[in-house]
Formats: C-alpha cells, sequence, structure tokens
C-alpha cells in the first residue's frame, strides 16, 4: 500500500488529476475503489493562515492511479491526516 500526500494549486487542477487517475465518477471523487482517497482542501499554518494549495490524501496500490499522481506528491513536515 502506497500513500500519497497531494497538493495542486487549485481545487479544479486536483480535481483535473484524480478524475485522469480514474477517481472521479460524474464529477464525484471515488472515496474508495481503485483509491482511498481523502480530500482535504485548504490546510492552515499553526497561526491560523492558509497554506499555498489545495490538498488531498490518496492510498492505493494501483500502479496506475500512483504514476498518474506522483507529480502532484510532495512531503509534509506534520501532516494533518497520517494513514494507520
Amino acid at each position: 500500500m502506497s500513500n500519497l500526500y497531494l497538493k495542486a494549486d487549485s481545487e479544479s487542477a486536483m480535481l483535473a488529476a484524480l478524475d485522469k487517475a480514474g477517481l472521479v465518477i460524474d464529477g464525484v471523487v471515488q472515496v474508495c475503489g481503485k483509491a482511498d482517497v481523502y480530500v482535504i482542501g485548504t490546510m492552515y499554518d499553526a497561526d491560523g493562515l492558509a497554506l499555498p494549495g489545495f490538498h488531498a490524501n490518496v492510498r492505493t496500490t494501483d500502479a496506475s492511479v500512483l504514476s498518474t499522481l506522483e507529480p502532484l506528491s510532495c512531503t509534509v513536515a506534520s501532516p494533518s491526516f497520517v494513514f494507520a
């Protein structure tokens, strides 16, 4: 199982990437199936200031999903959501 922490410039860019990975059906993000998808949206720092970008986490074993979403993958110092 691979865990991806994703960051895109905007919500529309994130949804386009998730759609390209086959994780959106009829405009709705599929939260389970080929992958578990957790749309986070805007994240905030400790002072309550919005961090740049639109965020989502994806957990999957599907190689095609991983390769499609890898360009949006980012490293986070302190994730707000951690996979168990």
